[in-house]
């Protein structure tokens, strides 16, 4: 591989290309969370207040 070259997510994920897609997103969303809290950067979740009731996010046990 050399830079700029991409690989078919087929390969990375070869049976579960979707839910894998929802994970690898999910896993940039709670870490941009987390960083957002972390380094307490001002941003205004107010108007965001009522979506987490339409969230469902998957947990492996």
């Amino acid at each position: 591989m050399k830079k700029g070259d991409s690989i078919p997510l087929e390969i990375v994920f070869p049976d579960t290309l979707s839910k894998s897609m929802l994970d690898v997103h999910l896993f940039f969303v709670k870490l941009f969370g987390c960083a957002i809290v972390e380094l307490k950067v001002p941003y205004p979740f107010t108007g965001a207040a009522g979506y987490h009731n339409h969230l469902k996010l998957r947990t492996k046990i």
